[in-house]
């Protein structure tokens, strides 16, 4: 196991990495309603908002701000605009 920056470290048990693979452990890609760039768009967004006090701060916001405009983009062009657990 890597060690990780202290920005992506969270509590030592629960890393930014591992909050990642938890979120998307749940969904199947390949059946996914969101294509693959809305998945990296939702994980970059998600990093950025992990890491804003301890690395970049209001810069990191706004990364986070844009990542999540970038994904909104992304499912309205594909017209994805539907919750379905």
């Amino acid at each position: 196991m890597s060690v990780c920056p202290r920005h992506y470290s969270g509590d030592g048990n629960i890393t930014c990495t591992d909050a990642m693979r938890s979120m998307l452990s749940a969904y199947d890609v390949s059946e996914a309603y969101v294509p693959p760039m809305g998945f990296w768009w939702w994980l970059c967004a998600f990093k950025y908002l992990w890491r804003w006090q301890l690395k970049n701060g209001v810069e990191d916001l706004r990364k986070c701000d844009d990542c999540i405009q970038r994904l909104i983009e992304l499912l309205d062009e594909k017209e994805i605009n539907r919750y379905d657990p």
